[in-house]
């Protein structure tokens, strides 16, 4: 005698109601999944970039003395300036080049340093600030360009009396005084200012400027906290 056996299975509409609940879900979760990617592997590179600029100045310590005897007030150009910079820094770093920057609405000599992990830092001729890039997009456009996203502002500037928050300080995050609030740190993260420039690099003056967010990361213990003020 024949034994029967049923066979169970999945309807069509049962799969489609399946696979559309999977989608709803994976909809909802990605969009945080990706928000915290991006928010951890930007705050490893700055924590890189701090401990790395850092080793550099003091290995160059050990050879060209007190940083205070390093200033060069005053280049009188931009080669000026990034032969001081591979003088005193860049050749106690990892560095893949160092180009001008290629921005014809910047006028006031920046250089750029690549670095082998994909970041570049942009380095003034004329001021003790550098700026971490953090996506080589943000070269490519102004629109592009986001303080506290995608671009992160530190200083060395060890040698003026004026800026106690920085003075006789290394590669530090760029501060308000050497006692800034987190309060204090989360609104000029999002303080209005800086400048934006067109195609015709007409300059609009209603950005947010974020100078103070590398700060509020560093004070974070290099975290990105959920109450970040600039959105991933």
């Amino acid at each position: 005698m024949k034994k029967c056996y049923e066979r169970f299975a999945f309807t069509l509409a049962e799969v489609l109601i399946t696979l559309g609940v999977i989608g709803v879900v994976a909809a909802l979760t990605m969009p945080a999944l990706i928000s915290n990617y991006r928010r951890h592997i930007t705050a490893v590179k700055l924590k890189k970039i701090y401990t790395v600029m850092n080793q550099a100045i003091n290995m160059s310590m050990a050879h060209n003395g007190p940083y205070e005897n390093w200033y060069q007030k005053g280049f009188t150009s931009i080669e000026d300036a990034e032969d001081w910079f591979e003088e005193y820094i860049g050749k106690y770093l990892n560095i893949v080049k160092i180009t001008n920057d290629p921005d014809p609405c910047r006028t006031d000599g920046n250089f750029l340093i690549y670095f082998p992990d994909g970041s570049i830092l942009r380095a003034s001729a004329t001021q003790p600030d550098y700026t971490l890039v953090t996506d080589v997009k943000a070269l490519n456009s102004e629109i592009s360009r986001r303080r506290g996203y995608n671009e992160f502002v530190f200083r060395f500037d060890p040698f003026n009396t004026a800026y106690q928050a920085h003075y006789k300080k290394g590669f530090e995050p760029q501060d308000y005084t050497a006692n800034s609030t987190r309060e204090q740190l989360i609104t000029g993260c999002q303080a209005k200012g800086g400048a934006i420039f067109n195609e015709d690099c007409t300059e609009n003056i209603d950005i947010i400027s974020n100078n103070y967010c590398t700060k509020l990361i560093q004070l974070d213990g290099w975290e990105i906290k959920d109450d970040y003020p600039v959105k991933f």
